[in-house]
Formats: structure tokens, C-alpha cells, sequence
């Protein structure tokens, strides 16, 4: 197996991915809640 990887992403491409995934997944979990909520109101 070879162990020489190369990067194919920079530091930059890393924090914005990580940022997005973030945001992107507070929004699921948010719209669940307004499921909730608004359910019984």
C-alpha cells in the first residue's frame, strides 16, 4: 500500500467544508424543533 499520499485539499477547503457541514446540520436539527413546535401550538 502506498503511504506518500498527496493533499487534495488545502487548510482553507477544510474549514469551509467543516463550516458548511456546521450549518448544514444545525439547519436539519432546527427545522425538527420547528416541527415540534409548531405541531402544538
Amino acid at each position: 500500500m502506498n503511504k506518500n499520499f498527496s493533499k487534495s485539499m488545502s487548510m482553507t477547503d477544510v474549514l469551509f467544508l467543516a463550516m458548511g457541514a456546521m450549518l448544514g446540520w444545525g439547519w436539519v436539527v432546527l427545522s425538527g424543533e420547528w416541527v415540534v413546535l409548531f405541531e402544538l401550538a
